[in-house]
This record gives structure tokens, C-alpha cells and sequence, in this order.
């Protein structure tokens, strides 16, 4: 079997296999749980009554569970497949990688021109200010004309 028609089968194994492992990881990390403390697991954080230390305790437990029921279903289920075809398990659908937001970078000429189009506008900017500096002066000059000087 290849392609879709694979994917779908051995999501399938991997599904019946992934049940009873599932369920036998949560029963161990509850029975290994009841066998270090005496309460029940703190399944639900918001309950009053627990406390941090025993939360990150079961967080880690439970963590550790999942980790090892995952590898467990991922192995068996490849197990299961190489027995029924005598190939590797196909691999999952790589998803389309993401386009970044920016633009495409422009090329080595693109960017000499943009660079001299950044110093066309900032020499031209400082001719504004250099010449509204020299109206402002000839205007304080043309002010000091007109009022009569108190000495």
C-alpha cells in the first residue's frame, strides 16, 4: 500500500493499537500513584485542597506515562506493520512549510538603489532644514530692523 490509502491503514493500526495502551498507562500512574502517597491524584488542580508539590508530582508521573504509552504505541504499531507488509511504516504527510510575512529579499543592484535613494531623501531633508534655518534667520534679522532698538 502507498500513499494515502497506506497513511489511513496504518493510522488505523496505530489507533488500535494506541487504545488499550492508553488505557493501561492511566491505570498504572494511578496505581503508582496510590502506592507512593496516601490520597487520590490531584486530577484536578483547581480543588482546594491541592497542593503544589503533590501537582508537579502527578504532572511528572503523568508526563512520564504518556511519554512511555506514546513510544509504546509508536513502535508496536510500526511492529504490526512490517509483520502484515514487510515494509517500513509509511511516514506521516510532512505539512507545506509557512511562508514568512516578509517580503523576498531584493537583489545586490535592488538594494545599491534603494541605499541611494535613502541618501537622495535624507540630502534633501537636510536642505529643507538648512533652508527653513536660514528663512528663520533672515527673519530675526528683518525683526530687528523693523523694531526700534531701546538703548
Amino acid at each position: 500500500m502507498a500513499g494515502a490509502a497506506g497513511r489511513f491503514v496504518f493510522k488505523l493500526i496505530s489507533t488500535a493499537i494506541a487504545l488499550p495502551i492508553g488505557r493501561a498507562a492511566t491505570k498504572l500512574t494511578t496505581r503508582a500513584w496510590a502506592a507512593a502517597r496516601p490520597n487520590r491524584p490531584p486530577v484536578n488542580p483547581r480543588e482546594v485542597d491541592t497542593n503544589w508539590k503533590e501537582a508537579v508530582i502527578w504532572a511528572g508521573l503523568t508526563g512520564v506515562g504518556a511519554a512511555v504509552a506514546r513510544l509504546l504505541t509508536t513502535k508496536g504499531a510500526d511492529t504490526v506493520w512490517r509483520a502484515i507488509t514487510g515494509r517500513p511504516s509509511p511516514r506521516p504527510k510532512q505539512p507545506k512549510p509557512v511562508r514568512s510575512a516578509r517580503a523576498p529579499k531584493a537583489s545586490k543592484k535592488a538594494e545599491s538603489g534603494k541605499a541611494a535613494e535613502r541618501s537622495r531623501r535624507a540630502a534633501k531633508s537636510a536642505g529643507v532644514q538648512a533652508a527653513k534655518a536660514a528663512t528663520a534667520v533672515t527673519a530675526a534679522k528683518a525683526a530687528d530692523r523693523l523694531e526700534p532698538r531701546s538703548a
